[in-house]
């Protein structure tokens, strides 16, 4: 019962995950106007997006494990408040960045 459960867990974390990544937002349109605008190969934006799908899944997936070891430690108010200065941390870095 335990495998099942996490298979569909597992399977529940894909499925919203990939409906996420469909919904608006995460510079999709920016990033089909700069391939646009810059007339940029099929090459260069299978690039753009096999990068952005890496760096996104990998925050994520970071941001999943941090979660695990905070709530253990702390309350879930907490954890939540620090990944939301973690995650806003990441944003502003990104966006002076740039």
């Amino acid at each position: 019962m335990v495998i099942f459960m996490e298979l569909l867990w597992t399977l529940t974390a894909f499925t919203l995950g990939f409906m996420h990544a469909l919904e608006p937002g995460h510079g999709k349109s920016v990033m089909a106007a700069y391939v646009m605008g810059t007339g940029a190969s099929l090459k260069d934006a299978l690039l753009l997006g096999i990068t952005v799908v890496i760096s996104h899944t990998s925050i994520v997936f970071l941001f999943g494990i941090l979660s695990i070891y905070l709530i253990g430690t702390m309350s879930s108010e907490m954890t939540h408040d620090i990944m939301s200065l973690i995650g806003g941390g990441i944003l502003i870095t990104v966006g002076v960045g740039y």
